[in-house]
């Protein structure tokens, strides 16, 4: 019986394993400003959203962002050269604010 909630407990960490942030860095249009640890913003946001009463139904995933936190903040640290790279590019072909 320990194994078998061992295994289910390993399961669901794989497959929330940076979730948000291969979603976020890979997306046509991802929801955190700057790509750098966009990953760990957006779970920071949902976390901070859970005693939000405005917040909806996103308020139910906090549970699920606190377990990807540590993930993704790994999956964010191995994405940071790409990202860095990415985010200049952004920026430099972004127009000017007026």
């Amino acid at each position: 019986m320990y194994r078998y909630r061992l295994y289910v407990i390993v399961a669901l960490l794989c497959l929330t394993s940076g979730c948000s942030t291969f979603s976020e860095t890979f997306a046509d249009r991802p929801h955190a400003d700057s790509l750098v640890y966009c990953g760990t913003q957006v779970n920071v946001a949902v976390i901070g959203a859970a005693g939000d009463d405005s917040a909806g139904i996103l308020s139910l995933f906090w549970p699920f962002a606190l377990m990807d936190f540590p993930l993704s903040l790994t999956a964010d640290t191995l994405l940071l050269p790409y990202t860095l790279y990415h985010d200049a590019g952004r920026k430099s072909s972004a127009p000017p604010n007026k």
